[in-house]
Formats: structure tokens, sequence, C-alpha cells
């Protein structure tokens, strides 16, 4: 499928047009590319191919689409203020730190740490070394000051057990789904009270 304009990067031999959770493994850096070179001269392919699959296999299928969307924008601004291509990776605190300020105010704080955990393992499967140190910390603590209301959720009242009781006596135990959902709910309740 073509990719939305809200996605558009600035074409790359580096990028080529994949999905969001292949992005990881298959985008790369000259730097990264460099790094991969060294290790096929010293490895087996079909050594090198298991290692990196296994390593993505650490992740959900979810959580890796998270980590690409998490790239995408991470690309998007080296783009926009014209990063070279050898300076994306390993990516210099400071840049790390611009790209989180970026989006200060407009995202909310999941939203950065999974595009941030997602740039520090790009970097971990491509052999460069994380520089998110405490310009990065400081960043984020600014960012986490400044999440949009509209991105944080009300605290919800707990469940209390006279809840459950309420539940239980509103519901029709000879029904086997009221059944089944009183299950769940004590199940859950009392699981979480572990």
């Amino acid at each position: 499928r073509a990719p939305r304009a809200s996605s558009s990067i600035t074409p790359s031999q580096h990028r080529p047009p994949v999905l969001a959770s292949d992005r990881l493994l298959l985008w790369s850096t000259p730097a990264g590319q460099d790094w991969q070179s060294t290790l096929e001269d010293k490895y087996l392919n079909s050594s090198l191919f298991r290692l990196f699959q296994v390593m993505v296999r650490s992740l959900d299928t979810n959580t890796r689409s998270n980590y690409g969307a998490g790239l995408l924008r991470y690309t998007q601004f080296c783009d926009s203020i014209n990063i070279p291509e050898s300076e994306r990776m390993p990516a210099a605190e400071v840049l790390l730190s611009q790209f989180a300020a970026a989006f200060a105010g407009s995202t909310s704080e999941k939203t950065l740490n999974n595009w941030l955990a997602g740039l520090q393992f790009w970097h971990v499967i491509n052999g460069a070394q994380w520089h998110g140190a405490q310009f990065l910390h400081h960043t984020r603590r600014g960012f986490s000051k400044m999440v949009p209301p509209s991105s944080r959720r009300a605290k919800r009242p707990p469940v209390t057990i006279d809840a459950l009781c309420i539940l239980h006596d509103h519901l029709d135990l000879t029904d086997p789904f009221d059944v089944a959902v009183c299950a769940v709910a004590l199940v859950s309740f009392w699981c979480c009270c572990r």
C-alpha cells in the first residue's frame, strides 16, 4: 500500500519502503552498514541472520510497529533540520534531546518513551553506542511537564469489595454469561490484590 502523506521521508538507500514493524531491522545508516560489513567479514551470514531474527523476536509485533513509528518520526525530524545520514547514528545526545523537545506539548509521554526505546533498540541492533544520558534525561523531565491535558487520563476510583458485591447482587447467576462476568471480575480483582 502507498504510505500516508504524514509518513513521507526523504528517499534514501538506507530506508527502503517497508512495514513499520520491519524498520528496526531494515533501516540503517552508513555507520550501521559499516558495522554489519565488519560482522559479515568475521561470521557466517546464516549465523548473523539468525542472530538478528532472534533479537527482533525479543519484541512483540505491536512493539516493533510502535518502535518503527518512532524511527519514522526521528527520520522526519532529522530530514527537517538537514541532519546528514552519517550523523543520525550513533545519534548525539543533543540530537536525541532536540528530537524529544520538538514534540513537547503535543505528544504524550508514553509515545515519546516508546519512540526513544525504539531508537535505542535500533542503535543496539546496528552496533551503535546509545548517547541518552543526563541531557536527554532532563529534556524528558521537562517534556513530561508539558504533556497536553488531552493526553492524560483522570485517575479512576479503585474497584472495592463493596463494588464487587454490588456487581454480584445485580447478576443473574443462572445465566452462564453473567456467571462468566462474575468469575472474570473476581479472578481479576484477587489477582491484582496478590
